[in-house]
């Protein structure tokens, strides 16, 4: 799957994303989440306890990360969604 478009004007627009963890992170790559219309969304931060799988609402605004490379969704909240 294609990750999701960034709009050009969102760079400090808030931003909500509820979805499912799909990768822990790297050195290069950021935590990614897949939203329920199945785009995928990196992210700046996901806590440790959000095992891979889980369901997790996350809120923050578009930027960049000195962690991982590219432009990613910089985590402000985070919320595990319980099924």
């Amino acid at each position: 799957m294609a990750s999701a478009p960034i709009p050009a004007n969102s760079t400090l627009d808030q931003i909500s994303i509820t979805g499912v963890r799909l990768t822990k992170g790297n050195a290069v790559n950021c935590p990614q989440i897949r939203d329920d219309a199945g785009d995928i969304h990196p992210v700046s931060y996901l806590s440790p306890a959000v095992a891979i799988g889980a369901r997790v609402a996350v809120s923050g605004h578009y930027g960049i990360s000195t962690s991982c490379t590219g432009r990613v969704l910089v985590v402000e909240s985070e919320q595990r969604v319980e099924e």
